[in-house]
């Protein structure tokens, strides 16, 4: 059975949410986020629930990267080319770069972002492909 909505409309599940949402009577709340001990603990969370978007960019990183002369990028690249789903915590972005032989740390630079407050990011050059 369809929803109807308070303008005696009846529409799908998800054009009545969205008129709903249109219509400022309901909020877009988010769930709490689960707090994590470390940061290891987070990224393989991250990777266990949102391997589709990890895949995609790392593969984002890897032809930003190899269009480049010094194969640099930072997240700021790869979030500009595949922006993250709003649920994931940005501090745990860095899951992206963890595969073992793929990535060698550069150094860190200051982030484009300003709601990180340009806080300092790393570079990562791609060590093989």
């Amino acid at each position: 059975m369809r929803p109807a909505i308070s303008n005696n409309k009846t529409l799908s599940t998800g054009q009545s949410i969205q008129t709903e949402l249109n219509s400022g009577r309901l909020s877009k709340k988010r769930a709490p986020r689960k707090r994590f001990a470390s940061f290891d603990e987070a990224a393989l969370a991250m990777r266990q629930h949102r391997s589709l978007y990890i895949a995609m960019a790392r593969k984002s990183a890897i032809e930003i990267a190899s269009a480049r002369a010094d194969r640099s990028v930072t997240i700021d690249d790869v979030r500009e080319l595949c922006p993250p789903p709003d649920d994931i915590d940005p501090r745990v972005m860095g899951a992206i770069f963890t595969e073992k032989g793929v990535w060698e740390s550069m150094g860190y630079v200051k982030s484009t972002r300003k709601t990180c407050h340009h806080r300092p990011i790393q570079r990562f050059q791609l060590l093989g492909h």
